[in-house]
């Protein structure tokens, strides 16, 4: 009975980690998306801020182009938040999260 018992409990582990180490690589992706996004709002802002100097686009054109980056860059900041939340978790999984952090608990007396 133990030794299915223990069986199980490495399975289960095995399991786990692998899920979050799945977790980690989607968060990346997402992260990697998240950037590029951000990369074409910009450029897309830079584009628009030109053709209103030229009068070829309005002010409202501009003001939705700078709303669009801002948009990007809050998915890109939660895209970050989500990827280092993917990372915990797998720290966790494998019972790193102390050596990751330089956490050092003191015995006591």
């Amino acid at each position: 009975q133990l030794e299915n018992d223990r069986a199980e409990n490495r399975e289960n582990l095995e399991i786990s980690v692998r899920n979050a180490l799945r977790e980690v690589a989607f968060q990346q992706t997402q992260v990697e998306q998240a950037e590029r996004a951000t990369r074409l709002a910009e450029q897309q802002l830079e584009s628009t801020q030109i053709q209103f100097r030229q009068g070829s686009v309005t002010f409202l054109e501009v003001v939705q182009s700078q709303d669009n980056l801002v948009n990007a860059q809050n998915r890109e900041l939660s895209a970050k938040i989500n990827y280092q939340n993917a990372l915990v978790a797998l720290d966790q999984e494998l019972g790193h999260t102390l050596e990751t952090w330089n956490i050092q608990i003191q015995p006591t007396e």
